[in-house]
């Protein structure tokens, strides 16, 4: 009984789990679906010093700053999406 359990066990682990490829396939397939921001600019609702938060669209993330200090109420622009961190640049209007 042992014997088919363990035998029923090897051929779930060798037919059914994916293979590396397929996982690494499935993770960059995944990555390209992500949405990313249509709108690329809006406010600094805390100071970026050089981290704080954005609203953008009525939204509010969690930003880094990549050229320096930025006071609350600053217009920004997004430079790139790192994750769940947006990194972005005050922008003269």
């Amino acid at each position: 009984m042992l014997f088919l359990f363990t035998s029923w066990l090897f051929y779930e682990w060798i037919f059914w789990f994916p293979s590396r490829d397929q996982m690494i396939l499935s993770h960059s397939l995944k990555e390209k679906e992500k949405p990313k921001l249509e709108v690329r600019r809006g406010l600094a609702t805390s100071d970026l010093n050089p981290i704080g938060r954005v609203e953008i669209e009525g939204k509010v993330y969690e930003a880094r700053s990549v050229l320096g200090f930025v006071a609350k109420g600053d217009s920004i622009e997004v430079e790139k999406e790192d994750g769940f961190e947006l990194q972005v640049k005050r922008i003269e209007c």
